[in-house]
């Protein structure tokens, strides 16, 4: 399937992303929640959204609603204990803000097919190392949740990890170690890899992709994004 050209997939999460800082209320950030949502089921990354909703953002939010509802009890710029009820509303007008902000930036950067990766990025001016160092990040992921995965099967083989959410919230603490020296260890291994195969050299050879980018279809997704960002304006200033 057609993927949208790689100057217009920076502009529309450049101008979308702007508009998430602007909007001035929850509504239309919920608004443009959903539809950001939507986008993601129809790419096929509503699961990844989820994950990171319910593993990063969610916590996050927890936090920001205990300090600024129950401890602050005020919003910024209110005297201390004046205002709890503004307090956890500027707390969930900021989580609100990272839910969309999240889901743009993977609606945009995720949803890239591999084979378009390389074009992408030299469209984006990433060359030489910097095109190996994207392209590696890009690989990481996959490799991280399979590491994870292989962590958890085995101290459920040796009776160590429990049931219950409890018991998986422990589990990711202890992951953290084990995940921290095998990105190291894999990070040696790959630069050694790169440099036998002269991989800085190849890299800027890779063929140019052009006929499967959709030009009309990053027209569409600016002039999207340009209408969430007048009316993330009008929602501030009106």
């Amino acid at each position: 399937m057609p993927s949208i050209p790689p100057k217009a997939r920076l502009a529309t999460i450049t101008i979308a992303a702007a508009g998430v800082f602007v909007a001035g209320n929850w509504l239309p950030l919920l608004i443009a929640l959903l539809v950001v949502v939507g986008l993601l089921i129809r790419a096929g990354l509503l699961r990844t959204f989820l994950t990171f909703f319910f593993t990063m953002l969610g916590p996050a939010a927890l936090m920001l609603v205990l300090i600024w509802g129950l401890v602050t009890r005020a919003p910024p710029g209110a005297a201390m204990g004046s205002d709890p009820r503004g307090g956890a509303m500027y707390a969930a007008m900021i989580s609100l803000r990272l839910a969309v902000l999240g889901g743009v930036i993977q609606l945009g950067m995720l949803s890239i097919p591999s084979r378009l990766l390389p074009p992408t990025l030299r469209g984006w001016g990433v060359k030489g190392e910097g095109m190996v160092v994207a392209l590696g990040v890009f690989a990481v992921g996959p490799e991280l949740v399979l590491r994870a995965e292989q962590i958890i099967t085995a101290r459920k083989a040796r009776g160590l990890a429990g049931r219950g959410v409890a018991a998986k919230l422990r589990e990711l603490t202890r992951m953290i170690r084990p995940l921290f020296v095998w990105s190291i260890r894999s990070a040696v291994h790959r630069s050694e890899a790169w440099q036998q195969r002269a991989l800085l050299l190849k890299v800027d050879q890779l063929p140019t992709i052009g006929g499967e980018f959709w030009p009309a279809g990053g027209a569409i997704a600016i002039a999207l994004s340009i209408a969430w960002f007048l009316v993330a304006v009008i929602s501030r200033f009106a």
